[in-house]
């Protein structure tokens, strides 16, 4: 059950809320200075962003992308949307005539999938669902990265992420609090340290994402 999730951070739990740092050049950053009394975070009114914005803890994000993993159905059980309206929601949504706009390709970091270059990052192979970014089943491998065809994902702007492999009932969320959101190319790098991990001559009831000293280093669910 999602419990600690909003737009507002309530004044006796604003302790909790992170610190961020802003990339102020290779192997430097620096902190980002934030009010003492919560400012945005804390403050009445505003606009409540649909695509962005929201606080909250580790276990709710994880519970969130775990229930669309499963097709709808929480953590416990509960089925809260239904397994077609997750489908639909996790498919290709523009036309095949349609290419992601240049001012995406180079100002921002969530959708892409591919290794990053100087003025973007790999957006072929790339398309949007309702509310995440898809690989297209038809065109992942022009990505150039190491992944499934239907796999979908969402970042924050302090260089979140996460993703779900519906193909190997993979669930990923890579939390940290580093502006702006495309300093370093760790979405890219991460979903291929986790496909390259993936081994299928195992014995069962072994898990098929081991890493050096046998520690997972992904949610299998």
């Amino acid at each position: 059950m999602v419990v600690a999730q909003g737009f507002k951070i309530p004044q006796a739990k604003l302790h909790r809320l992170t610190e961020a740092y802003r990339y102020a050049g290779p192997q430097q950053m620096e902190l980002v200075p934030s009010a003492p009394d919560g400012g945005n975070w804390t403050s009445r009114g505003g606009v409540f962003d649909g695509s962005g914005g929201l606080a909250g803890t580790v276990s709710d994000y994880f519970q969130f992308a775990q229930m669309l993993c499963n097709k709808g159905v929480g953590s416990n059980g509960t089925r809260i949307l239904g397994t077609r309206t997750v489908e639909f929601m996790s498919k290709n949504h523009l036309r095949s005539d349609v290419e992601i706009d240049l001012r995406l390709r180079t100002s921002f970091g969530e959708h892409r999938a591919g290794p990053q270059v100087p003025g973007g990052g790999s957006v072929d192979g790339v398309g949007f669902g309702f509310g995440m970014a898809v690989l297209d089943p038809d065109h992942h491998i022009e990505t150039q990265v190491m992944a499934n065809g239907g796999d979908f994902w969402w970042g924050g702007a302090y260089s979140t992420y996460f993703y779900v492999d519906p193909t190997e009932q993979i669930v990923m969320l890579f939390l940290t609090q580093l502006l702006p959101t495309h300093s370093y190319p760790v979405r890219y790098n991460m979903r291929v340290a986790i496909n390259q991990a993936i081994v299928d001559d195992v014995p069962a009831g072994v898990s098929r994402l081991k890493t050096q000293g046998d520690s997972d280093i992904a949610a299998r669910l």
